[in-house]
């Protein structure tokens, strides 16, 4: 990304420093802080020529412009988008997906939206709620910091989903909707999932999808988590989805199409083996290879000597004839 450009889109809400030379940092309020409720809010330095920022205040940092972006105007603005991989027409695809004809785009009445009171994870909370989402996340599921800040993961304090950890979804570097946990230190009662509701969300929304572009491999979970524990971990060009269930849409379809992965392969959880190779026969029905990865308990559960034998023995997906046959292939390669 323009690292200028990068710094026109932020400082209308970042504001701007005293003064700025590029290759030096820019140092702002930290908006985190603010938002955390820090009693002193300490400062962001910004360092756009090397694309890293770090408040060590809060603790929020990270060394991708984009990851910024999405923190702190919750999207990728659409010219940054096109600028950063110069393919205006995968950006036209995915835009055509999500909102179908120019004209119709109209006809949306709620532009997704973040709950109340969503607040950025940092790395080192202030707060008692961030503090026991900070431990859930990273001591109890084994989700890296770095991953969170790649999807703009955060909590809520008040309103609906007070005590839930907060995963937006992006596609495209538009926000579609969320997706959220409740942490039970935090809050006892109320649904274990809650999923923002924005029109044709449901049937767009792949979670981790703009940190799979350019990924030769797209594992598919059911969940966040999943996709945490499937990205890039038995190699790098491996890229973790979840469809936040077992349901693949036709515009789910489409959305993967556009990212031309060489395999794509269905991991869902041990009690839906069925529904993994009806998603899986969805996927090769457009002329995609597609596979099923079978687990006997949930993939972000398996150890790396576990998931790897489980991606050996994934099994092809044959759609013409109804069939399958058993496939296996080194990960690393």
């Amino acid at each position: 990304m323009d690292p200028d450009r990068v710094r026109q889109a932020l400082e209308p809400v970042l504001g701007y420093p005293d003064s700025y030379s590029p290759g030096h940092d820019a140092n702002y309020p930290c908006p985190f802080c603010v938002k955390e409720g820090r009693g002193k809010i300490s400062h962001l330095h910004v360092n756009y020529t090397k694309g890293k920022a770090i408040c060590h205040g809060c603790g929020w940092k990270t060394s991708n412009l984009r990851n910024l972006l999405l923190a702190v105007l919750g999207r990728v603005p659409r010219s940054l988008v096109v600028d950063d991989g110069g393919d205006g027409d995968f950006v036209e695809h995915i835009e055509a997906v999500l909102y179908g004809k120019a004209e119709e785009r109209e006809t949306v009445v709620q532009e997704p939206e973040l709950p109340a009171g969503f607040v950025p994870l940092v790395g080192r909370p202030s707060d008692k709620v961030g503090k026991a989402v900070h431990r859930y996340l990273i001591d109890e599921r084994a989700v890296p910091f770095d991953r969170l800040v790649e999807v703009g993961a955060g909590y809520c304090t008040e309103g609906a989903l007070s005590g839930y950890a907060v995963f937006p979804v992006h596609v495209g570097g538009q926000l579609v909707t969320y997706t959220s946990r409740r942490v039970p230190t935090v809050r006892l009662n109320g649904p274990k999932v809650r999923h923002g509701a924005f029109g044709k969300s449901a049937s767009t929304a792949l979670f981790n999808y703009d940190n799979c572009v350019g990924c030769r491999r797209l594992i598919i979970g059911e969940g966040p988590f999943d996709a945490f524990a499937l990205h890039r971990r038995l190699n790098p060009n491996h890229g973790g989805l979840a469809s936040l269930g077992t349901i693949l849409h036709k515009r789910h379809v489409r959305l993967i199409e556009a990212l031309e992965p060489e395999e794509v392969v269905v991991c869902y959880d041990a009690d839906a083996p069925d529904k993994a190779f009806k998603a899986a026969a969805q996927l090769a029905s457009v002329g995609l290879k597609a596979s099923v990865m079978a687990v006997e308990k949930d993939p972000d559960e398996l150890s790396d000597e576990e998931l790897c034998a489980c991606y050996r023995a994934r099994t092809l997906v044959d759609p013409e004839l109804g069939a399958v046959e058993s496939w296996g292939t080194e990960p690393r390669r």
